[in-house]
Order: structure tokens, then sequence, then C-alpha cells
């Protein structure tokens, strides 16, 4: 059971950092020129946001003998490490390419050719909605491992067929489903946060199974919080706009800050449906309350005492587009 390595996580950093062939140790970032401009905001480049923490500034390979990597692949069939992002636009957009940071791997892996796959997010059952399409692959022995100066450089994996999504947040990552062989598994894997930065739900992992594909994430299976540093490239389609109107419902919050019970109230101005969402800063829905074909004032009303303090945001969307806000929770 992959639950099981939860102490290793914590209490044996050392085997953790191991490797066949190598010894892999903890490492800060070398982010590209691109990527430097990136941490500036810039419009065309998404990265989660734990990437502007201070925690996020030395990542750390996860490897455990004979089991392989825990963001890679392993024997326990992981084919894929997806990583949640979020894009904050109101129009269509399509992935360019992914920029991550792989681990020394193993001479046995160096022919292997891997490619980035991108998924839509995740259902109620925690299953993405839909494959939206992959990167060119690349041979491992290509891959960008130069680690001079205890730097860690990161790969790039280009989309020749830019992949469209329509979506606010979405997931992003590496198949590995080429290093796995009827006789052999050729171990790779990917860096990724320190323990405690982070959170775990945004590293969704996909195992194979005699069932077909399975989809958890990393707080499920080792009760921990990581994730991986990538950057994405993606590039705005403004002739496909989700939201073409910023909409204005007249919302009112009570109190706000807050600290236990939330009063979100609108104005139904038409009919049709209504939903009205609470996110932290990652796009990640907290709360989720729909209305069918309400009039007058709406009152929305949610126990918020369980959330940490920071910031959050609410989404209202509506016949007539989507209005959206700031909730301070103290």
């Amino acid at each position: 059971m992959k639950t099981l390595l939860l102490p290793l996580l914590l209490a044996l950093p050392v085997l953790l950092f191991s490797q066949r062939g190598s010894t892999p140790a903890p490492g800060e970032a070398r982010i590209p020129a691109r990527q430097a401009r990136a941490a500036k905001a810039v419009a065309d480049t998404l990265f989660p946001a734990v990437l502007l923490e201070n925690c996020a500034r030395s990542i750390s390979p996860y490897f455990v003998q004979d089991t392989g990597y825990l963001i890679g692949s392993n024997i326990y069939g992981d084919v894929a490490q997806l990583q949640r992002i979020v894009h904050p636009s109101s129009s269509s957009f399509q992935v360019t390419s992914i920029q991550v940071p792989f681990v020394l791997a193993d001479s046995a892996a160096l022919d292997i050719y891997l490619r980035a796959v991108v998924f839509s997010e995740v259902d109620d059952d925690g299953r993405p909605t839909a494959y939206l399409g992959a990167s060119d692959s690349l041979q491992v022995r290509d891959f960008n491992r130069d680690t001079t100066g205890g730097f860690i450089r990161f790969t790039e994996f280009t989309f020749s067929e830019p992949v469209t999504v329509d979506n606010d947040s979405f997931l992003i990552g590496i198949d590995f489903s080429n290093t796995y062989s009827d006789t052999a598994i050729q171990f790779v894997g990917l860096y990724g946060t320190a323990v405690g930065c982070g959170d775990g739900d945004n590293l969704v992992q996909v195992t194979a199974t005699t069932s077909g594909l399975v989809f958890g994430t990393f707080a499920d299976y080792y009760s921990a919080d990581l994730e991986i540093p990538v950057y994405v490239a993606v590039e705005s389609i403004t002739t496909s706009l989700r939201n073409p109107t910023v909409a204005d419902y007249g919302v009112t919050l009570a109190p706000n800050p807050v600290a236990n019970d939330l009063t979100l109230s609108f104005q139904a101005h038409a009919p049709g449906d209504y939903t009205v969402h609470l996110t932290d800063l990652t796009g990640r829905r907290l709360r989720s309350s729909p209305y069918s074909r309400p009039s007058g004032r709406v009152d929305v009303r949610w126990e918020v005492g369980d959330l940490p303090t920071g910031i959050y945001v609410y989404h209202l969307d509506g016949p007539e587009g989507r209005q959206s806000g700031k909730v301070v929770k103290r």
C-alpha cells in the first residue's frame, strides 16, 4: 500500500534521496530565462502558486530503493504524474509547451521516449472529464539533466499541435507508461517540492490496474503535501470566450472578513441556472452551491470555520456571465 511509505517521507529522507547508480540530492531549481519572467506573472506562462513561496526554492527527488520514484515510475504502476494548473482567464487558451525537472536516470532508461499529457479538471469522483492531448515525445538521453553548481535544470516538451483548454484549471504532467515492459521497470522520476510545501491534492497520480486507470492524489496515497514544479506556456484564443461578459449580480458578503459563517447574497436578474463556488488561490473548489431558476434575492450560506486563515475567491456563474470577488478568512 502506498500509505505505508508515509513514515519514509518524514523519517528517512536519506533513503528517499538515494538512487541506483547515483546519489541525487535536494537542490535549488535553476529557472531558464523565460521562467524567470514567469515569476513576475507573465500572462502566457503558468505555474503552481506554491512556487512563489520560499519553501519551493529547494526541490527534491523521492526515490525508494526497490520501489521507484514516488513522483514517477514505480512498482505501483503509476503511468502518469499530473500537476493541477490554474489559469485566471475568461477565454479559452492553448498549451504550447511545458518545462519540468527530471532526476538523473539510469543508463538503461536513456533510450525510452516520454511525453507530456494534458487532462481536463476532475469531476466529483476524482476522475478527469476528458483527455485533451499530448506533446511531442523526447528521449530520456536528451533531457536537460545538468546539475552543475547544485542547480536543477528543466526539460521542455513542446506541443506541435497545441492543446486547447476551456476551463479555469487543468491537469498536466508526464506520461511514464513507456518505462514499463513485461519484464522490467525503468525508473524515471521528477523532482517535487519539500514535504509540506504545497497541496498534495494538486498532484494527481494515474495508476494502471487490471480494471483500468485509477486516479488519486498524492495526499490520498501518502497523506503528505507537495507539488511538481512545472512551467506551462499558453496562448490565448480570443475568438473562443468561455465567459464573454463580466456580470454584476449585486453580490454582497457578510461578514467579510469572516471567521465562521459566511452569507453571500446575489440578485437573480434573469431566469436560468446559477452556481456559486468558493475556491482557494490555486483554483481548488472548496464549496459549491447550485440554484435552478431562482428569482429575486438569493442568500447562500456557507460554514467556513474549518478553512485556514487566508484569501479565497468566490465565483458566481449565471445566464449573464460571471462575477468574482475576494473572501478574507480570519
